[in-house]
């Protein structure tokens, strides 16, 4: 099987999960042919779905020696190390997803240089842009107070996603924004620009240094700022959702069934149900052992 042939079936298989038989055909082919960089790449990738992480550093570092401007291998060393929880390393090799591809954060790069964290000037306008999918955004908008805080000024604009502008924008005057606005919305003159999730780079994230401010989103509230989470008043239970599938893989989603001790908490939550696609043994499972709302 040639290179053109086995990549393919290597990504199909990654994709269905079955990262041995990616693994052994991998294996296979860098037996029998020289040394390549995208099979190293790829051998790197399925390694760290095998949880073996040493053996996937060895993969990207030799394929970076083989390549070493290839953004594709330096953005999976980057998520290398992001597994492993070194956040410095990994953040930096991770803005080689800016090369990757075109993407909604290549369309804001061209309109003013990147901020390289330094305190502004009242006068300068810095726009923080979101670029990834929702949970990611989600998860990183937690940096956007820490981020203001070393820009010392107010001139700062967010542009996020559509369906997470009433969230977002309910806590525009909690967070000391000038503006939140969505992709569809004519961006607004700047003098820097950054990706939302290269503020991790900036401020040096790690383990230690993450903020541990919990919660950091509440409910939006029509013009005032949005009150964090408060304990349900007397009478009424707490509401949690639950999710356990993603649409990119297995990889990232866990069976129903593991989430079942959740259920014995007692009767002091109402489960609801946020899985847009559920078969029937997960409805069997929300309603008998969860009483879940769907």
């Amino acid at each position: 099987m040639r290179l053109h042939e086995v990549l393919p079936k290597v990504q199909t298989l990654y994709e269905e999960g079955d990262y041995g038989t990616a693994w052994t055909l991998l294996e296979a082919y860098a037996a029998t042919y020289a040394a390549n960089h995208l099979i190293l790449r790829a051998m790197g990738v399925v390694s760290i779905r095998l949880n073996e992480p040493e053996r996937a550093f060895r993969c990207f570092k030799q394929a970076l020696w083989l390549k070493r401007d290839d953004p594709e291998i330096r953005f999976s060393l980057a998520l290398h190390h992001l597994s492993r929880g070194d956040y410095l390393n990994g953040f930096a090799a991770y803005e080689a997803r800016v090369d990757v591809g075109p993407s909604v954060a290549t369309f804001y790069t061209r309109l003013a240089p990147l901020w390289d964290g330094s305190p502004l000037r009242l006068e300068q306008r810095l726009l923080i842009h979101c670029e990834q999918g929702l949970g990611d955004t989600i998860q990183f908008i937690r940096l956007l107070p820490q981020a203001l805080e070393q820009a010392q000024t107010k001139n700062v604009h967010l542009v996020c996603h559509r369906e997470l502008f009433r969230l977002f924008s309910g806590h525009q005057a909690a967070w000391g924004l000038a503006g939140v606005m969505t992709d569809d919305d004519l961006a607004p003159p700047c003098d820097f620009q950054i990706p939302l999730i290269s503020l991790a780079r900036l401020l040096h994230l790690t383990t230690e240094t993450l903020p541990r401010r919990h919660p950091y989103l509440g409910p939006p509230c029509e013009g005032e700022a949005s009150p964090l989470f408060t304990p349900p008043p007397p009478g009424r239970r707490l509401r949690v959702g639950l999710v356990w599938r993603a649409k990119s893989g297995p990889y990232r989603s866990v069976p129903l069934e593991a989430l079942r001790p959740l259920a014995r908490l007692g009767p002091s939550i109402e489960w609801i149900s946020l899985q847009r696609e559920i078969d029937a043994a997960e409805a069997t499972l929300l309603r008998d052992e969860f009483a879940a709302i769907e």
